[in-house]
């Protein structure tokens, strides 16, 4: 019976681990026009912006296998309110800056990967949302907005 009630609860556990799943690279859960940030340089195919010392790769996500993997921060752009977004991510807000044409919100994001603390608040998703347009970006938006 003991036995039993072992190989119950592995099993759960297992289950729960799936249904939850590991958290993301916000390309996977999000998918859009995408801006990758690298803290170096080098050659590609793909349009690119050279930084100084680091480049903005610019791409579709069906590119995105192509590239390095070791980048900084990533943005996708994409046609959606910042509330789907919310929703989507299921992302706890921090905080929300309001500008005439642009509201930016930061928050955290179970589904996705890595964080930095701004404010005191573990961030790893920051949303610029403007109409039926936002920009994504983990763990913050790459370039401008």
């Amino acid at each position: 019976m003991k036995n039993n009630w072992l190989i119950f609860f592995a099993a759960y556990m297992i289950l729960i681990g799936f249904l939850c799943g590991s958290p993301k690279q916000l390309n996977k859960v999000i998918k859009g026009e995408t801006e990758i940030y690298y803290k170096y340089n080098f050659d590609t195919h793909l349009p690119y912006e050279k930084l100084g010392e680091g480049m903005i790769v610019f791409c579709d996500n069906s590119s995105l296998h192509n590239l390095p993997k070791d980048y900084s921060a990533i943005t996708v752009s994409v046609k959606a309110d910042a509330e789907e977004i919310i929703k989507i991510l299921r992302l706890n807000v921090k905080f929300r800056e309001n500008s005439l044409d642009v509201v930016s919100i930061y928050g955290y994001s179970p589904l996705i990967k890595g964080g930095i603390v701004i404010d005191g608040f573990l961030i790893n998703v920051q949303i610029a949302a403007y109409l039926n347009e936002a920009k994504v970006g983990s763990p913050i938006i790459v370039g401008a907005f």
